[in-house]
């Protein structure tokens, strides 16, 4: 009989959870192109589209041409052929990248005619997707391209695609034109990075997980259910991947994680079990995506921004915040990267609070300071 259960064998490794990295937005990277007359293609970030804060970009075009930077580059392939388009978006000091694989005229091939591309997606089902094509055609026949981002293409309009296993995919769709007796060729197309859901197993039917999360604003407590058939089978360990830059390792089946800063996320757990009777091993993996809002990191009070310093940065036992958005009686906290409250209280007086931290360990932390009207946050890194 089927039964669900939780993943209490990994209680002692609990003890000794393990996070790596650092916190970043959640961040979607996205650009499409197209060309802009004769041979010259335009590449145009759009990942700002959405409110992302982009610091800059970068860009590898493929045929071995120096890396470009800016939102906008413009550029043209002396031979005609497929090459892999890479773009990289920096938000907070965080890289993020998608690639695109973009078929293309050169030197030889004139573009007389105007299209574009686009395209809708929608997860319909656990690890599937169901993709839209939104092109312009212009009029002109067209081939259609869709590469996923896991190594399967298609060639249909408006295809439809399972994943596996759930995770971040760079999905591209394009249009070609080609007409080989005029010598003429138009391309353009559309590249995304896609959150896939769902899970995947390598127990065959014997294991498969499920997740829960409880969000409350920035806050996200995050619980892993096994859904056995095999009592033979027992669980050796669980990974956390929050999707933010940070992952757990050997870690808790349940667990909570804050999020400083805002955007779309996916969580996801990956288990290791052990059939006792056969001494094998197995693995299975879910994911699921969540939007965290933005942290005001500023308001406004009487027409000036109501911005939040802290001093010394690096500190080692006491770190001063301060700012005319300080307000009396405010809550702060300091959290560490398992979204763990480690100190909190309340601002003694208006603009300035000390907070005195000797007793923690160096590392990144976030400052959280909030009242009824506004939230705010800054990181902080203690030697």
């Amino acid at each position: 009989m089927m039964h669900m259960r939780p993943l209490s064998a990994l209680a002692a490794a609990a003890l000794f959870p393990v996070l790596v990295s650092a916190q970043c937005p959640g961040v979607l990277p996205t650009f499409r192109w197209q060309n802009i007359g004769d041979t010259t293609i335009q590449f145009i970030d759009e990942t700002a589209l959405d409110g992302t804060q982009v610091e800059f970009q970068e860009w590898v075009l493929g045929d071995g041409t120096p890396v470009v930077s800016g939102p906008l580059v413009n550029h043209s392939f002396y031979n005609a052929g497929v090459d892999t388009v890479q773009l990289t978006v920096y938000s907070n000091s965080c890289p993020f990248t998608t690639k695109a694989i973009v078929a293309h005229g050169g030197h030889a091939e004139i573009c007389n005619s105007s299209i574009s591309s686009d395209y809708a997606y929608q997860q319909i089902s656990n690890n599937q997707i169901a993709f839209t094509d939104q092109s312009d055609t212009a009029g002109m026949n067209v081939v259609n391209f869709w590469a996923f981002g896991d190594g399967a293409i298609d060639l249909s309009e408006s295809p439809t695609h399972f994943y596996v296993p759930p995770g971040a995919y760079d999905a591209t769709h394009s249009i070609v034109t080609l007409d080989p007796e005029f010598q003429t060729a138009c391309t353009a197309g559309r590249a995304r990075k896609l959150l896939v859901d769902g899970n995947s197993s390598t127990c065959d039917t014997s294991l498969f997980l499920n997740l829960a999360l409880d969000q409350n604003g920035q806050n996200v407590v995050i619980s892993a259910e096994a859904l056995s058939l095999n009592a033979d089978l027992s669980v050796t360990e669980i990974n956390w991947d929050y999707g933010d830059g940070t992952s757990t390792l050997l870690g808790p089946p349940s667990t909570e994680h804050y999020y400083p800063q805002g955007g779309h996320f996916q969580i996801c757990a990956s288990v290791v079990a052990f059939y006792t009777s056969t001494s094998q091993y197995c693995t299975a993996r879910v994911c699921q995506s969540i939007q965290i809002p933005t942290i005001l990191a500023a308001v406004e009070e009487e027409g000036e921004a109501a911005t939040i310093i802290a001093a010394p940065v690096p500190f080692t036992e006491q770190l001063s915040i301060s700012g005319i958005g300080l307000q009396r009686n405010m809550q702060w906290e300091l959290v560490d990267l398992a979204g763990r409250v480690l100190l909190n209280g309340s601002v003694t007086k208006e603009g300035k609070e000390d907070i005195y931290a000797g007793a923690i360990p160096s590392g990144l932390y976030t400052i959280r300071l909030y009242c009824t009207n506004k939230a705010l946050a800054l990181r902080v890194l203690k030697q």
